[in-house]
């Protein structure tokens, strides 16, 4: 009966190691995410607003430009933002580059 344990044991250990293939990310169709090329940037905001261009990378490439919407989190902001606020602009990346502004 003991025999028959250890080789039950034995046969699940072997079913159970079987190989897996490691993840490998897909620049060209993989997810794309998109962070900004500087982690600050000082600058002070007018009563009329202002005009900044900021450097961004995306995780991702394509043969065609691409342009993504940029708004604030108003559900989680702190600082009181009214709804027509939350639009910050837009990202512009030009085709075959992981930088746009």
């Amino acid at each position: 009966m003991k025999n028959l344990l250890y080789i039950l044991a034995l046969a699940f250990i072997m079913v159970s190691c079987g190989e897996h293939e490691d993840v490998i990310f897909d620049p060209t169709s993989g997810q794309t995410a998109i962070g900004f090329a500087d982690s600050g940037l000082d600058l002070s905001v007018p009563v009329e607003g202002v005009t900044v261009t900021v450097g961004v990378i995306s995780t991702t490439i394509s043969d065609q430009a691409r342009t993504f919407n940029v708004a604030a989190d108003m559900e989680n902001s702190s600082e009181g933002l009214e709804p027509a606020d939350s639009s910050l602009g837009t990202i512009t990346i030009a085709a075959n580059s992981y930088e746009g502004t």
